[in-house]
């Protein structure tokens, strides 16, 4: 009988599985540098005894699992490109997409709005 280590509990698939997720964890850091939340990977391993009755033993019962917690930004705002300019539209709650008004966005705003997304604003 093996000793139980991170290794080999759950037959060496929660290792792999935890492997996996910090690098999808790693890969959203690098796809959305802007979003400054953190990026959460959670092994969890619980051993409960299970008394069997009959037999008066105790087997330790494992159970293992790893998550991946990645943020989320919720954004919806219409939009265009047009001759390399990105162009916000500017919408009243009241207002149907037809009734956009198109504005330039510079430079300083841009930053200042992915400074609001990134802090939940």
């Amino acid at each position: 009988m093996q000793n139980l280590t991170v290794e080999n509990v759950g037959k060496g698939h929660l290792l792999s599985d935890a492997n996996r997720d910090i690098n999808k964890a790693v890969e959203d850091c690098l796809a959305r540098p802007m979003l400054k939340k953190a990026r959460k990977v959670t092994v969890e391993i619980q051993i409960t005894p299970e008394w069997d009755a009959q037999t008066e033993t105790v087997t330790p019962l494992i159970e293992c699992s790893s998550r991946i917690a990645m943020p989320a930004v919720m954004m919806k705002q219409y939009g265009v490109v047009e001759n390399g300019l990105v162009q916000v539209a500017e919408v009243q709650s009241d207002q149907t997409p037809s009734a956009i008004r198109q504005g330039d966005l510079e430079e300083g705003e841009l930053e200042r709005k992915r400074k609001a997304v990134n802090n939940g604003e």
